[in-house]
Parts: structure tokens; C-alpha cells; sequence
């Protein structure tokens, strides 16, 4: 190491880098002083001080070190390093280093993550470690790994255990044989057609009315947060964005808002490598040092369970969270996510925050999405989870511990709503799902071409996860009876209302049967006794005392029930993609509503 301070041991770095923060004066002598008094106390090493207190941010401290002359510095990406060793990519990136071999033949050590450098010095011979940027870092492993990882992203699922993916399911098949035979039944035996579906029916609406009370009547229990910053992990925010320019600033900002230490916080924004308006205002950006853009290479399926798997293998923190472009987040929500998981037992392994809308007063669409989402959120998932049933999670602000998240195949790279299949999954393997008492907001679609758009993709994914579930041969082994039960009702038979609905209504009014007609009369009683109840329920408690109704709450709880009509729309959009195009994933728009724009 021509050109370069020497020294041997770590106490002698210790002294080199205090006299370099005195000569130079990169930081005040108090500061200094106290860093020596806890090093003094504690044995604690000098580089290890600055990171934990955040005095020099890692990257700068690296160019401190670099200019200084105690340690190289890896600049030039264009040389031929090879890192040998893709299976242990999740591990170079925790670690904060990786060993390779240059052009000459010579093994390097590169280390990023200057916390793991005093460890280090201990065991690797000091010749052969060089520093590197953060940036260059995740750079050479994309590089040397993108291809592998992708094609993992992609199939690591279906080779694990054999499992069942949305891949693998025919589709045409499976429609076409579902409508031959519910024809056939309405020729044939439609009398016992609608007994059926009364039952059915009946039965969902029974459901749902015990998950509901059990939500209400089983309140959250207080917790406090009580967490120093010295005992937080690294958290990991996965950002998925596509065409989300509008979005990026957004983003930023609402997650620079969230009160976590920013030295703990380990941001991954991940964009398609083609997506190039994306990447350009993401250069245009000052982005913060904790923020790490990863590009996925083109492949097909273009979805964001591909581009999620893709960015876990890049995963730091001890728990991994999914934010997408819109999202308002808690500021205090990933505190409440790391106190929760500590006072749960071992196997609750996912955290769904409630989900709702910023601009849910817009129009009369908003309105009743916000007012679907509350009953679906805030009572149906966390009825579900207090019953210990299967948890369809929903697409964002879900909080995973990361080990059991890689330990399962992460999502289904095939399933367009791969937020339910990993909620069904991760009960078949003995985990659970806990509700938490934080809202993320987004931003609702406020036109109803949107509004389909997102609803058909939604029920494409419900009505894969089925099959999914159905073709799996060992659910009476993975499932209690009323699991399975629960699967059939919130995921099977929301797919079968939804299409069935128009031949329900012609064929009743149609048939001559009394009994069938004072079925449904009764049927439909309770159906809308249930929505209007739960309507008026949220709507009161949603405004609190003091806040009055206006025309457009009064007006959203009386077509209410009629809303849903609206899905048996999405659900035929949903049908005839999943024949032409099964993994197509409809891109909602974003920025279009006007308080986000007034923001």
C-alpha cells in the first residue's frame, strides 16, 4: 500500500482518525472530545462512533479515509471485477462488503458499510482491503448478478417445495369449463341453482357479520413505544415505481417523514431498467444517502412481485416494508411495527398497516372506495386475524420479517395481486398476520376507467390465488377447516358473486317459483341490512361527534350497497384478460386527483 498511512493494529487506527478529525477540523473539539470519552468508557472503536451517532454519514467518511491516506479507494466500475459467489448475495449486502478478484487475478475485499471495517482488520490482511462507495457497491453486484437474479425473481418460487404458482394454472381451460357447466346447471337444475346460492350466501353474510363484531368488540391493546435509537434495527422500505415520475418527489418526502433513525432506514427505490423518464427524474433528484436505486432488466412478467423479489435479495434490515408511489405513511408507524413484532409471538410474521384515501371527499367514487376500504381494513382483515384465519394482505404497508419473508419465496412473480397469495401462503406454512393500528393514505382513482382498471386486476389476482389454492394437494394438511372455509368465502366465492350476479337477477325475476323469489327477498334483507348497518357504523365513527354529514355522505350510503354492481363490471374485464393476457398488470394512474395536486 505505497503512498499510504501503515499501522498494524486497530488501536493505532483509532489514534489516526482522531488525529485526522483534529488537523483537518471536520467536526467541533466538544464533539470530538465526547467521541474519545465514550471510546475511552466503552472500547467502542472510533469508526464505529461516528456511524452509530451519526456524526459523518458513511460515504463521506470513506472520502475522509480515501483523502487522508489510511485507506484506497475503488472508483472505476468499467474494471472487469468478477464476485464469484451469487448465493451469497443477501449476505454481501447485509455484511456491507464482498471478496472478489480484479483483472490481475488478485483478491480484493470491498467494503461499503464502514461499521463492519474494525471487524474486518481483525482476520483479512490489510493490503487486500480497498473502500467503495455506496453507489459503485450495489452497482458491481447488479453487474455481476442481475442476469441470475432476475431469472430467481422470476421462477425461485416454483422451484421451492414444488410449489404451485399462478404460472402454472390454465386458464382458458378452467373458464371455458366453469361456463360450460354453470350453463348446463341453469338449463338443468336451476331450482336447486338458487338453493345453493342462498346458502352461500347466507353463509358470507354470516361471516362477515361475526368477523365485523369480533373487530369491534375486540379493541387494540395500548402499546407503547418506548424505543431508543441505539436498540432499533435496519428497516428495509421497499418503493416500487413505474412511470411514477410525478411521484417521485412525493415519495421522498413522505418517507424522509417517517421518525426512524435515518442510519437504520435501508430505502430501496426500485424502477424497470427501460422505464427511462423514471431514471432521468430520479437523476434530477437529490436523493438522500439512505436511498439506493435498484433497475430490474426487461423480462416478462412486468409486475411488481418480479420487481419486489428482484430488490430482496438487495434487503439489509432485520423487518422489510412495501410503500408504493402514493402512499402517506404514519410518521410513527415503523416504531409501532418494531414494538409490535417484539411483544407478538415468533410466528407472526407479516404486519398489515390500515390502508385508506387523502382525497376520499373528491367525488361520489371516492367516497364509497374510502368507505369499502374502512369496512375491508379497519374490520373484515382484522376480524379475520383476530380469528386466526387467512389474511388476504393488501398491496402496500405490509411489514414483513425479512428472514421468513426470503425463507418462503417471497411473492409469486406471476400473480398480479400477489399481496393475497402471500397472505394464504404464509398461513399454509405456520405463520400469522397481525393487523396494527396505523394508517398509510393513498391516493384513490377518481374516474371510473381507473377505478376497473385497478378493480380487474385485483380480481384477476383473487381469482388466480383460488386456483392456486385449489391445485394445491395438501391443504387439509396446511389448513384448518375453517381456513379453508374462509379461503372459499373472502376469495373463491367474492370472484363468484361478482360474475354470477346478472344471471341471478335475470333468472329470478324470470322464474315463476315463489320459494326462490321469497328466498332471495330475504337473502337480500339481510345483505342490505349488513351493508347499510356497517355503512352508517363507519360513517359515524369516521366523523366523530362534532362532524356533520354532507350531501355527499348521504348520498354515498344510500347507493352503497349498489356500488358493488360495479365489480361484476371489473369482474368481466378481470375474465377476458385472464384468457388473452393472465399476467398483465394494469398500471393504476397516479396524480390525478386535485388535492395531490394542490400538495
Amino acid at each position: 500500500m505505497v503512498g499510504y498511512i501503515n499501522f498494524k493494529q486497530l488501536k493505532d487506527l483509532d489514534k489516526i482518525i482522531l488525529g485526522i478529525l483534529r488537523q483537518q477540523q471536520i467536526i467541533e473539539a466538544p464533539c470530538i472530545k465526547y467521541i474519545e470519552l465514550i471510546h475511552n468508557l466503552t472500547q467502542t472503536p472510533i469508526i464505529d462512533l461516528i456511524i452509530q451517532e451519526t456524526i459523518i454519514e458513511n460515504d463521506k467518511l470513506i472520502d475522509i479515509l480515501h483523502n487522508s491516506h489510511v485507506f484506497p479507494l475503488f472508483i472505476s466500475i468499467s474494471q472487469k471485477i468478477k464476485i464469484c459467489n451469487y448465493a451469497k448475495l443477501s449476505e454481501y449486502t447485509k455484511n456491507g462488503y464482498f471478496i472478489c478478484v480484479d483483472n490481475f487475478g488478485q483478491q480484493l475485499v470491498l467494503i461499503w458499510d464502514l461499521k463492519i471495517l474494525t471487524l474486518l482488520l481483525e482476520t483479512i490482511n490489510i493490503r487486500k482491503i480497498k473502500l467503495i462507495k455506496k453507489l459503485e457497491f450495489y452497482q458491481l453486484l447488479e453487474v455481476n448478478f442481475s442476469h441470475l437474479n432476475t431469472i430467481k425473481a422470476k421462477y425461485f418460487l416454483g422451484f421451492l417445495s414444488n410449489s404451485i404458482t399462478a404460472k402454472d394454472i390454465k386458464y382458458i381451460r378452467i373458464i371455458i369449463g366453469f361456463f360450460i357447466i354453470f350453463l348446463l346447471v341453469l338449463q338443468n337444475f336451476l331450482y336447486l341453482f338458487h338453493i345453493i346460492n342462498n346458502i352461500c350466501y347466507g353463509l358470507q353474510n354470516f361471516f362477515k357479520i361475526l368477523l365485523f363484531y369480533n373487530s369491534v368488540l375486540i379493541l387494540p391493546k395500548p402499546l407503547v413505544i418506548e424505543l431508543k435509537n441505539n436498540i432499533l434495527p435496519i428497516y428495509t422500505i421497499l418503493i416500487p415505481l413505474y412511470k411514477e415520475s410525478e411521484k417521485l418527489a412525493s415519495i421522498v418526502r413522505n418517507i424522509s417523514n417517517l421518525n426512524y433513525p435515518k442510519d437504520r432506514l435501508d430505502i430501496k427505490i426500485i424502477v424497470e431498467a427501460d422505464d427511462n423518464l423514471m431514471i432521468k427524474q430520479i437523476i434530477l433528484q437529490d436523493l438522500p444517502t439512505n436511498i439506493t436505486v435498484l433497475k430490474v432488466p426487461f423480462s416478462l412478467p412486468r409486475t411488481k412481485p418480479k420487481a419486489l423479489n428482484y430488490a430482496m435479495q438487495y434487503a439489509r434490515g432485520k423487518y422489510t416494508v412495501i410503500y408504493d408511489a402514493e402512499d402517506r405513511p404514519d410518521t410513527n408507524q415503523l416504531l409501532l411495527a418494531v414494538a409490535t413484532f417484539r411483544s407478538l409471538e415468533e410466528e407472526v410474521a407479516c404486519l398489515q398497516s390500515k390502508l385508506n384515501f387523502y382525497n376520499y371527499n373528491e367525488n361520489l367514487l371516492t367516497k364509497l372506495f374510502s368507505l369499502e376500504y374502512s369496512l375491508w381494513f379497519e374490520y373484515i382483515l382484522k376480524g379475520l386475524s383476530i380469528l386466526n384465519l387467512p389474511v388476504p394482505l393488501g398491496g402496500t404497508s405490509n411489514h414483513f420479517k425479512t428472514d421468513i419473508l426470503q425463507k418462503i419465496g417471497c411473492w409469486d412473480a406471476y400473480n398480479v395481486t400477489e399481496d393475497a397469495d402471500l397472505g394464504i401462503r404464509l398461513y399454509s406454512l405456520g405463520y400469522k398476520v397481525c393487523m396494527i393500528d396505523s394508517y398509510t393514505l393513498e391516493e384513490s382513482p377518481i374516474t371510473l376507467y381507473n377505478w376497473l382498471n385497478q378493480r380487474s386486476r385485483w380480481i384477476k389476482g383473487f381469482f388466480q390465488t383460488f386456483l392456486v389454492f385449489l391445485a394445491s394437494k395438501d391443504k387439509l394438511q396446511k389448513f384448518t377447516i375453517m381456513q379453508i372455509v374462509s379461503i372459499y368465502i373472502f376469495i373463491g366465492l367474492s370472484f363468484y358473486n361478482f360474475c354470477c350476479l346478472p344471471f341471478i337477477i335475470i333468472t329470478t325475476i324470470t322464474n315463476n317459483s315463489k320459494v326462490i323469489a321469497y328466498l332471495w327477498i330475504v337473502n337480500s334483507f339481510f345483505a342490505f341490512s349488513y351493508l347499510y348497518a356497517t355503512g352508517i357504523f363507519i360513517s359515524m365513527r369516521s366523523k366523530g361527534k362534532t362532524s356533520k354529514f354532507l350531501i355527499l355522505d348521504i348520498t354515498a350510503l344510500i347507493i352503497w350497497p349498489f356500488y358493488f354492481i360495479l365489480h361484476t363490471v371489473a369482474c368481466y374485464k378481470a375474465i377476458w384478460e385472464s384468457i388473452f393476457r393472465p399476467f398483465e398488470w394494469n398500471k393504476t394512474k397516479h396524480g390525478e386527483s386535485e388535492e395531490e395536486i394542490e400538495n
